[in-house]
Protein backbone atom coordinates (compact mmCIF):
# COMPACT_ATOMS: atom_id res chain seq x y z
CA UNK A 1 0.00 0.00 0.00
CA UNK A 2 1.65 3.18 -0.92
CA UNK A 3 0.93 6.10 1.20
CA UNK A 4 -2.23 8.57 0.45
CA UNK A 5 0.11 11.40 -0.47
CA UNK A 6 1.70 10.36 -3.77
CA UNK A 7 0.95 10.31 -6.95
CA UNK A 8 2.13 8.66 -10.13
CA UNK A 9 3.53 11.20 -13.17
CA UNK A 10 6.06 11.66 -15.72
CA UNK A 11 9.37 11.27 -14.44
CA UNK A 12 12.37 13.28 -16.22
CA UNK A 13 14.73 9.81 -14.56
CA UNK A 14 12.64 7.35 -16.66
CA UNK A 15 8.95 6.92 -17.61
CA UNK A 16 6.65 7.24 -14.89
CA UNK A 17 7.66 8.15 -11.39
CA UNK A 18 5.96 8.73 -7.96
CA UNK A 19 5.46 12.06 -6.23
CA UNK A 20 4.70 13.66 -3.66
CA UNK A 21 1.39 15.59 -3.69
CA UNK A 22 2.52 16.73 -0.10
CA UNK A 23 5.05 17.24 2.78
CA UNK A 24 6.10 14.22 3.67
CA UNK A 25 8.05 14.01 7.22
CA UNK A 26 11.04 11.68 7.64
CA UNK A 27 10.39 8.38 8.76
CA UNK A 28 6.94 8.55 7.98
CA UNK A 29 6.02 5.09 6.04
CA UNK A 30 5.83 5.30 2.15
CA UNK A 31 4.93 2.24 1.38
CA UNK A 32 3.62 -1.55 2.71
CA UNK A 33 3.73 -4.46 0.70
CA UNK A 34 0.17 -6.28 0.11
CA UNK A 35 -0.16 -9.84 1.57
CA UNK A 36 -1.85 -10.63 -2.00
CA UNK A 37 1.30 -9.71 -4.45
CA UNK A 38 2.56 -12.80 -6.24
CA UNK A 39 6.14 -13.27 -6.30
CA UNK A 40 7.84 -15.01 -8.87
CA UNK A 41 10.73 -17.33 -8.32
CA UNK A 42 13.91 -17.06 -10.88
CA UNK A 43 13.05 -20.22 -12.47
CA UNK A 44 9.42 -20.13 -13.03
CA UNK A 45 10.87 -16.69 -14.66
CA UNK A 46 13.43 -18.54 -16.83
CA UNK A 47 10.56 -20.21 -18.44
CA UNK A 48 9.14 -17.42 -20.11
CA UNK A 49 10.42 -15.88 -23.21
CA UNK A 50 12.90 -13.49 -23.65
CA UNK A 51 10.25 -10.62 -24.32
CA UNK A 52 8.36 -11.06 -21.33
CA UNK A 53 11.95 -11.31 -19.45
CA UNK A 54 12.84 -8.33 -20.24
CA UNK A 55 9.52 -6.51 -19.80
CA UNK A 56 9.38 -8.11 -16.42
CA UNK A 57 12.28 -7.20 -15.29
CA UNK A 58 11.92 -3.56 -16.14
CA UNK A 59 9.66 -2.94 -13.52
CA UNK A 60 10.24 -5.72 -10.86
CA UNK A 61 12.23 -5.92 -8.18
CA UNK A 62 13.84 -8.42 -5.88
CA UNK A 63 12.19 -9.38 -2.51
CA UNK A 64 14.38 -12.61 -2.17
CA UNK A 65 17.50 -14.23 -2.68
CA UNK A 66 15.22 -16.35 -5.65
CA UNK A 67 12.72 -14.24 -5.54
CA UNK A 68 10.79 -11.37 -7.74
CA UNK A 69 7.76 -9.16 -7.90
CA UNK A 70 6.88 -7.41 -10.99
CA UNK A 71 3.98 -6.12 -13.06
CA UNK A 72 2.27 -9.51 -14.40
CA UNK A 73 0.00 -7.77 -17.17
CA UNK A 74 -2.49 -7.17 -14.02
CA UNK A 75 -3.52 -3.37 -13.62
CA UNK A 76 -0.28 -1.86 -12.17
CA UNK A 77 0.53 -0.68 -8.43
CA UNK A 78 1.38 2.71 -8.29
CA UNK A 79 4.29 1.40 -6.29
CA UNK A 80 5.95 -0.23 -9.26
CA UNK A 81 6.83 3.09 -10.89
CA UNK A 82 8.99 4.13 -8.13
CA UNK A 83 12.08 4.92 -9.57
CA UNK A 84 15.80 4.78 -8.54
CA UNK A 85 17.74 7.39 -7.69
CA UNK A 86 21.84 7.68 -6.39
CA UNK A 87 20.25 10.42 -3.83
CA UNK A 88 17.16 8.68 -2.85
CA UNK A 89 14.85 9.90 -0.34
CA UNK A 90 13.10 6.29 0.89
CA UNK A 91 14.78 3.39 1.96
CA UNK A 92 13.39 -0.40 3.51
CA UNK A 93 12.70 -0.22 7.23
CA UNK A 94 12.04 -3.86 6.84
CA UNK A 95 11.10 -6.51 3.90
CA UNK A 96 7.79 -5.26 3.37
CA UNK A 97 8.15 -1.35 4.55
CA UNK A 98 9.52 1.70 3.11
CA UNK A 99 9.92 5.04 4.77
CA UNK A 100 11.27 8.41 3.84
CA UNK A 101 15.05 8.83 4.81
CA UNK A 102 14.35 12.63 4.63
CA UNK A 103 11.73 15.04 4.65
CA UNK A 104 10.06 14.59 1.17
CA UNK A 105 8.67 18.17 -0.48
CA UNK A 106 5.68 18.59 -2.63
CA UNK A 107 6.34 17.82 -6.04
CA UNK A 108 9.84 16.40 -5.44
CA UNK A 109 9.83 12.31 -7.02
CA UNK A 110 9.74 9.93 -4.53
CA UNK A 111 12.92 7.24 -5.25
CA UNK A 112 14.94 4.85 -3.65
CA UNK A 113 18.28 3.34 -4.56
CA UNK A 114 18.43 0.01 -6.58
CA UNK A 115 20.85 -1.68 -4.26
CA UNK A 116 19.02 -1.38 -1.45
CA UNK A 117 16.99 -4.65 -3.01
CA UNK A 118 19.16 -6.12 -5.73
CA UNK A 119 21.49 -9.24 -5.99
CA UNK A 120 21.39 -10.75 -8.97
CA UNK A 121 24.74 -10.95 -11.07
CA UNK A 122 23.15 -9.87 -14.26
CA UNK A 123 21.67 -6.83 -12.62
CA UNK A 124 23.48 -3.74 -14.43
CA UNK A 125 21.65 -0.17 -15.78
CA UNK A 126 22.97 2.97 -16.39
CA UNK A 127 21.85 5.47 -14.19
CA UNK A 128 19.58 8.44 -15.17
CA UNK A 129 18.80 9.77 -11.86
CA UNK A 130 20.51 13.09 -12.67
CA UNK A 131 21.59 13.75 -9.16
CA UNK A 132 24.95 15.20 -8.56
CA UNK A 133 26.20 12.11 -6.57
CA UNK A 134 25.23 9.91 -9.56
CA UNK A 135 27.40 6.54 -9.71
CA UNK A 136 26.78 6.44 -13.70
CA UNK A 137 26.56 2.40 -13.40
CA UNK A 138 24.50 0.52 -10.69
CA UNK A 139 24.52 -3.18 -9.60
CA UNK A 140 25.04 -4.88 -6.22
CA UNK A 141 29.33 -4.22 -6.74
CA UNK A 142 28.39 -0.14 -5.71
CA UNK A 143 28.11 -1.71 -2.15
CA UNK A 144 30.46 -4.03 -2.84
CA UNK A 145 32.87 -1.59 -3.66
CA UNK A 146 32.04 1.60 -2.04
CA UNK A 147 32.06 1.21 2.02
CA UNK A 148 30.74 4.60 2.09
CA UNK A 149 27.80 3.83 0.28
CA UNK A 150 27.54 0.43 2.39
CA UNK A 151 28.03 2.14 5.68
CA UNK A 152 25.32 5.04 4.28
CA UNK A 153 22.31 2.63 3.30
CA UNK A 154 23.03 -0.34 6.39
CA UNK A 155 20.34 0.12 7.97
CA UNK A 156 17.90 0.20 5.01
CA UNK A 157 18.79 -2.84 3.03
CA UNK A 158 16.55 -5.54 2.48
CA UNK A 159 17.95 -8.89 4.35
CA UNK A 160 18.38 -10.32 1.21
CA UNK A 161 21.37 -8.09 0.79
CA UNK A 162 22.20 -8.35 3.96
CA UNK A 163 22.85 -11.90 3.08
CA UNK A 164 24.58 -11.29 0.17
CA UNK A 165 27.10 -8.85 1.47
CA UNK A 166 28.14 -11.25 4.37
CA UNK A 167 28.18 -14.31 1.72
CA UNK A 168 30.95 -11.19 0.09
CA UNK A 169 32.63 -11.30 3.41
CA UNK A 170 31.65 -7.57 4.31
CA UNK A 171 30.89 -6.73 8.42
CA UNK A 172 27.49 -4.92 8.13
Amino acid sequence: MLHPHIIVQESRIAGQGLFAKTFIKQGEIIWERDPWEKHYSLREINTWSQEQRNRFFSCSYQVGEDLFYGMDGSPPDPADYMNHSCDPNVGFLNDKTMIALRDILPGEEVTYDYVMSETRADFYIECKCHSPMCRRIISPRNLIDNPALLRKYRKYLMSHVVAFLRRQGLEL
